[in-house]
Parts: structure tokens; sequence; C-alpha cells
């Protein structure tokens, strides 16, 4: 081959293949490198250098030429070299593998460092891996999550997790979570197309304590999984409950917030101390109550719970420091011990004690500190050995400026104060505590039904008003109500099953209920002409978006009763 020639082909080939590839002739003579490559795999240029040996030994090459492929380490980075031979030149693809090999290394850290997580996602079926450094940028990310949210997955190297969040790929962030708290966080992921996956976020720190990296793992939550069997596995549960004891292993939280209150209560039951505890209607205060005297040294002592809103005021005071033989209209003539006196050795849970009148704030702030009780119609004093746990939906202070509760009493039972988060700000644990409920209802109705995907979306859009007893009653009016052994989104209440159903897409069709298949082609069939028609004005330009002809179009459209704007029916 004649010079020019050879020099010709040389130039198109540079021209179509960039600085990706060098050309090499049959005596393995390089013939043509672009100069950023050169410096790359040479430093000094490759003028006048052959393959071998000033690249590659005799063993690399012949490696090379034989299988098509060399994985080569230069100057600290790894390069993969692809060779496409011809008659007349070898063609060698070069590709700059170092980021890909420091993301392999790193993912084989995420697995050493959460192997437990994954050996049981491997049990549940499947799971997939996300990593980010300390500040929540990415650092390698599974295919399976690029796929399911439909980018490619090199899209997502170096974009940081909150913004990623923020533009609405998925909600909430367990990465997020984990910045905030620096602790294990679980949590239900919704992504942008609607899918829910069930999300753990596990911190790794340098030796000097400092954040290094967040190994995020995923399992698709649409395989009916059994979340509470399945954190019941992972141990979940005994970031709390083995600091609790078992008396406290069916008290059901993963959220970061709430396993501080755990703590904060296996602290303060341990000491002879009154506990205030603060919090909406139906977030579990009676429960944590409970778990106090239990972990305390009362435990085998009686526990008596006292709501004071539910007791009338003209019988407050006689239900709770008793009464002696006469001392008012219809007393009994024994007398009678009072509650408080009951618990005698054990723990006094006085709930809702913003509705004691001020009256009775006074005898209880003088129980409280002289450990002595007067009954009514008497003048001795009884001595009393209770422990005082009080809980309140009000805001005390507010209550102290107005008036309405004594500030002393305050400051006496104000001495170990747990505040109880709402359940909208606990959303990690509505799938937790709602297959716990199912579990509870199932052994009730014997029989064995879950909660689909949509309804569980809804379950966690809510606002829950009244926290964790609304959600126990609704699982068991929709367990009640589901025909099948779904509990799907139409068995939830109105004002629920509103709150979760997924925004469609374009050319998305939601099926939130089971029915014959003919009728949900049909429904996706209207439904995908009725977006046809929106765009497009003619028959035959929405047949050629739809991929049919015009005259099964304006079948269709005719059949589902479609008209477009202006169009009259016919006479």
């Amino acid at each position: 081959m004649e010079a020019t020639e050879i020099k010709n082909k040389l130039s198109i080939l540079e021209r179509a293949f960039a600085n990706d590839y060098f050309i090499v002739s049959d005596d393995l003579k390089i013939l043509s490198i672009d100069d950023s490559l050169s410096r790359l795999l040479f430093r000094e240029g490759a003028d006048n250098l052959l393959l071998t040996p000033d690249l590659l030994s005799e063993d690399q090459t012949s490696q090379l030429l034989e299988e098509g492929s060399l994985t080569l380490l230069r100057e600290g980075r790894v390069y993969e070299l692809l060779s496409f031979p011809s008659e007349e030149y070898l063609l060698i693809k070069v590709t700059d593998k170092s980021h890909e090999s420091r993301l392999a290394r790193e993912l084989e850290t995420a697995r050493d460092i959460n192997s437990e997580w994954r050996n049981l996602f491997d049990k549940y079926g499947g799971d997939t891996v996300w990593i980010t450094d300390a500040r929540g940028n990415t650092l390698v990310v599974d295919e399976k999550i690029a796929m399911n949210l439909g980018v490619p997955k090199e899209d997502f190297v170096g974009r940081n997790i909150i913004d990623l969040e923020r533009e609405g790929f998925f909600n909430p962030s367990v990465g997020r979570l984990v910045l905030n708290s620096r602790k294990i966080e679980v949590a239900l992921q919704q992504t942008r197309n609607g899918k829910l996956f069930l999300c753990v976020g596990t911190p790794v720190f340098h030796r000097n304590g400092s954040l290094s990296k967040i190994v995020i793992i995923s399992k698709d939550y649409s395989s009916h999984i059994s979340l509470s069997e399945f954190i019941a596995d992972s141990g979940c549960e005994s970031i709390a409950m083995d600091e609790l004891d078992p008396v406290a292993e069916d008290f059901i939280t993963a959220n970061s917030a709430m396993l501080d209150c755990l703590r904060l209560i296996k602290l303060a039951a341990k000491i002879d101390v009154t506990v205030l505890l603060s919090g909406e209607t139906g977030v579990g205060k009676s429960r944590l109550a409970r778990i106090i005297h239990n972990l305390s040294g009362r435990a085998g002592k009686p526990f008596i719970e006292i709501n004071c809103g539910s007791i009338s005021p003209s019988l407050i005071e006689s239900e709770l420091f008793g009464y002696e033989s006469g001392a008012f209209t219809g007393a009994s003539k024994e007398g009678k011990p009072g509650l408080i006196e009951a618990a005698r050795g054990g723990t006094v849970f006085l709930d809702e004690i913003s509705e004691l009148g001020l009256s009775q704030q006074v005898k209880l702030l003088e129980i409280m500190q002289d450990r002595q009780l007067t009954r009514i119609g008497s003048t001795r004093k009884t001595k009393v050995d209770v422990r005082f746990i009080v809980a309140s939906n009000k805001n005390l202070e507010e209550l102290v400026d107005l008036g309405y509760f004594r500030k002393d009493l305050f400051y006496r039972i104000n001495v170990m104060p747990v505040h109880i988060p709402p359940l909208r700000q606990r959303q990690s644990d509505i799938p937790l505590l709602t297959d716990y409920f199912i579990k509870q209802n199932n052994k009730k109705y014997k029989n064995e039904k879950t909660v689909t995907p949509p309804a569980m979306n809804a379950l966690l859009h809510y606002s829950w008003p009244g926290n964790i007893r609304e959600l126990e009653h609704v699982i068991e009016r929709a367990h009640i109500i589901a025909p099948g052994r779904f509990i799907g989104i139409e068995d939830l209440p109105s004002g629920i099953s509103g709150s979760g159903r997924p925004e469609k897409e374009d050319g998305m069709v939601v099926v939130n209920k089971l029915g014959s298949l003919q009728d949900v082609v049909e429904q996706a069939e209207k439904e995908l002409i009725s977006l046809a028609m929106e765009k497009y004005p003619t028959s035959r330009e929405i047949a050629e978006a739809l991929g049919s002809n015009p005259s099964t179009i304006s079948r269709r459209m005719e059949k589902y009763g479609l008209k477009r704007k202006g169009q009259k029916d016919k006479i």
C-alpha cells in the first residue's frame, strides 16, 4: 500500500474514532495516536514507538491479539484495551476504567459493611445498592436503581441525593435522613413512577468518628413482603428493643426521634422519678407509660392508669384520693381507698392531667411532695409509696401562663419530660405499624390479608391526626370490609384513599383495583385515546401517534363516547 494511501486511511480513522483509539501496523509500530492519549499511556509521547516492548510486554500483546482485550495498569490508573484487527493495521480502543475500578472497590467495601443487610434482602428476594460520600454525593448506584428511576446510572454518579429528592426522583430520601441523624434509618420510599421500595440507610464512619459514606440498600415493596417479619429479622427493632429488654419487644419503631425517646425512657425507668409524657392524642403515651413501669423496680406491683378527662369532675377527688365513711351523701359506709392508694408500691399513670381542676391539682402536689394522702372526710394522713407518670396532649406551659394549671405542680412533674412525635413525623413507622395491625387482625379474624402498594402509598401520604390509634382503627375497618385477601385503596376511608393516588404521567394508566382483563384493557385504551385527543386535532394524527389507523380510532372513539371539542352528538 502506498504511503499516501495509508496516510489518507489513517486520517479518516482518526476523524472517525477521535481520541479513544490508536492505530498499530502489522509489525506493531504505532502509526497514529491522539496527543492526550499518548500522554496518558506514554507520558513523553509515542512517536516512533512500538506497541511491544514500549507499552506492552510480549505476553500482554499476545493476550490482546488472541483474546481481543487486556486490562492495563499505568501510573496508578486502570485502562481496558480492546483490539480490532484488519489485514493492514490494528485498531486499539482505550477506556479509562480507573473510576469504575474505584467504584467497584467501594461497592465491595459496602458489601462487607452491610453484609448482614444484603443477606437479609437476599432472603426476601433481591436488593439494590446506592453509596454516597459524607455529603450525600453519589459514588455508586446499582443498575437496577437506575432502571427503576428511568435514568442511566452514569447520570446519577456525582449527583447529590438531596437534589435528587428535591427534583422528585424519590421521596423520602433515606440518605438525607441518615445525613441528618447519623444513625441507621429505615423508610418506605416512593419513586417518581409510583413504585415503593423499603430502604435501609447505614452510616459508615472513619476511625476519628467523622462520617465517611452512606450505604443504602433497597428492596422492592411490591412483592408484598411482611414488613414486621422483615424488621424483626433485620434487627431494626433491636436498635431500641435490645436496650429496652424483652418487656418492650412489641413496641414497633424504626424512627430515630422515637428511638431517642425510648432510650430516654430506659434511663428514666431505672430512677424513681416523675416522668411527663407529652404528645398528641393517640401517639402511644399509655403504652410508653407501661413500658416505664415494666422496666422499673416496681414492675411486679400494680400499674393504675387514670384518664383524668374521662372521670366526672364531681367524682374525680373521691376516685383519686378515696373517702371515709359518711364523707358525702351516697358514700359507702365502709369508706373507700382511692386509685392512688390502691397502687401502693407500684405506678400511677395520670393521663390528660391538664383536665384536673385547680383544687385537685393542690392535693396532687401535696401527695407528690409529702408522699402522704388524706382521704375525703378524714384528717388522718396515709403514707403512699407510688411512682407518678403523667401525660398531656396540651401544652402545660401555656396553661400555666393562662392560669389553668399550677406553676408549682408543673415544676414538680416536669422533672423528666419526654416528647413523643406524632405519626406524621414518623413516616417510616407507618408500614411497620400497618403490618403489625394486619397480623393482629389476621389472627383475630382467622384469615390472611395484606395491603396492596397503592393502599400503602395512601396510608403513607395521610396526615393521621388521630395518630397510631386512628391507624389501628382504619386497618381493622379495612380488614373487615375488604372482600378478598388484598386490602386495596378502595377499602380505605375516602379521606385517606384520595391522599395516595399517584399522578399519572403521559401515557400511564394506574390500576387501583382488580377487574376483568377485558375491562382493564378497555379502560387503558379509552384513557390512551383521550390523552392523544388532547394533543392531536384529527383522527389521522391520533392514529399515527398510537400506531393504529384512522378508521379504528374513529370506531373506538364512538365506542367510548369520546368527542372532540365542539363535536355534537349524532341525531
